[in-house]
């Protein structure tokens, strides 16, 4: 399990976070991604980073699931940020029960 609480932008922990979710994954090695705190914003639509020339991470999160990693979202994580459920790009969104059940059955967390 990937744990990325980390903001999108600004440091290169996000992006490390789902170079390795897709490394694993490519490994067939059952993989999960979770979302939580600021790293939500990733699925957030509208990004535009190219001031920052970089591209867009929710385009990535968007199709992340196409290859095989399964993406949790928290919801206590979105609603702190005002983040409507229904208008996330991808993922499934999980409450607190949910991504402890999920963190309880890991065999392996590392987070980014």
């Amino acid at each position: 399990m990937v744990l990325i609480p980390s903001a999108p932008y600004g440091t290169a922990a996000m992006v490390e976070g789902y170079r390795y979710a897709i490394g694993m994954a490519s490994l067939e090695v059952d993989t999960t991604v979770v979302l939580l705190d600021d790293g939500v914003w990733a699925v957030y639509p509208g990004q535009n980073p190219k001031a920052l020339q970089m591209k867009s991470l929710g385009e990535a999160f968007a199709s992340i699931e196409d290859m095989g990693v399964k993406l949790l979202v928290s919801r206590e994580s979105l609603e702190e940020r005002g983040i409507p459920e229904d208008k996330i790009l991808a993922g499934r969104v999980v409450d607190r029960a949910g991504l402890g059940e999920a963190l309880a059955g890991a065999e392996g967390i590392i987070q980014f």
